[in-house]
């Protein structure tokens, strides 16, 4: 039987078998390094595990979406809002400058934000429907069993 020493690994081809057997290599007494060992390896910082990137749902939904021509749609509606929006505020500033009517001006400039807003916010409005669609189809496809033949 060969015992190698847990302090510097020298390898004893003829231990005695004793309890307080030392190495012949450093000395050590191969009870208590081995004791001390364990200890060291219970006390040892472990290395943290990665942190995993996380996945973002929305972001995942939308690049895998079902509905591309309809977020399509949504965008262009989206952007003829902000294109209306940009017309009414040049309007605005046309009758601030031209004929000098304040009224109409602000109540143009207030429009055209207003018109902006809302084109935001049902962009947002359908593109949340857009995700419950397709969050919706991928649960709706977890659950079913695969029932495809290979």
């Amino acid at each position: 039987m060969t015992i190698i020493c847990p302090k510097c690994g020298h390898a004893n081809h003829q231990p005695t078998g004793a309890a307080d057997e030392a190495c012949p290599s450093c000395g050590v007494i191969y009870a208590k390094a081995r004791v001390a060992a364990h200890f060291n390896a219970q006390r040892a910082p472990r290395p943290a595990p990665r942190p995993q990137r996380p996945v973002n749902f929305i972001d995942l939904l939308r690049t895998e979406s079902h509905y591309p021509t309809f977020r399509t749609v949504v965008s262009l509606a989206t952007l003829f809002g902000y294109f209306l929006a940009f017309l009414l505020f040049l309007g605005a500033v046309i009758a601030w400058w031209g004929d000098k009517a304040w009224g109409l001006g602000v109540g143009g400039v207030m429009a055209a934000a207003a018109v902006a807003v809302v084109a935001r916010v049902f962009k947002e409005m359908w593109l949340m429907l857009a995700d419950m669609s397709d969050a919706t189809i991928r649960m709706a496809r977890q659950q079913e069993p695969d029932t495809r033949s290979e």
